[in-house]
């Protein structure tokens, strides 16, 4: 090897090992702010959808629609450290025939407004859990996986 060429190698050499190193940081670095958005940030604003289940957050909240049912969380979603969140809101039972009157005051549903419910879930910004429960009897009535953007077509109850 020359003189010249040897002097190269010993400048790029640090140089492509300095460029590596930096790549490697903005990987870490986007890492960390997918942590950061997990504790204390909103759920990734936009559609949400999943196996039976259509989800639309916004700034004040969320709408939430499955094949039988539809809710709302009437502010908005936080998250904690790990990407965590509980919300507060309602929920609606979709059914097709007559409603019964007991059924409605056993889950503390409000005419038209449906019962108040608790949501609660998991998110890393592009997959979320969600877990709907009625406030007044602890009963689970659904259990989801949804991904953001995901478009999802929903069969309603008759």
């Amino acid at each position: 090897m020359r003189r010249t060429e040897r002097r190269f190698a010993a400048l790029a050499l640090p140089l492509l090992c300095g460029a590596v190193w930096l790549g490697g940081a903005g990987r870490l670095e986007g890492s960390s702010a997918v942590s950061a958005a997990q504790q204390g940030e909103s759920v990734t604003p936009g559609s949400w959808g999943g196996e039976r289940i259509r989800m639309e957050v916004g700034e004040k909240g969320a709408a939430i629609e499955t094949d039988c049912a539809h809710g709302t969380i009437d502010h908005q979603i936080t998250t904690e450290a790990g990407g965590r969140f509980t919300a507060k809101g309602r929920y609606v039972r979709e059914r097709g025939g007559p409603e019964r009157e007991e059924e409605r005051e056993r889950e503390g549903e409000q005419e038209g407004r449906g019962a108040p419910a608790v949501y609660t879930g998991r998110t890393d910004g592009k997959t979320m859990t969600l877990t709907v429960r009625l406030a007044r009897t602890n009963e689970e009535v659904g259990s989801f996986t949804l991904t953001f953007g995901k478009r999802v077509r929903l069969t309603k109850c008759m």
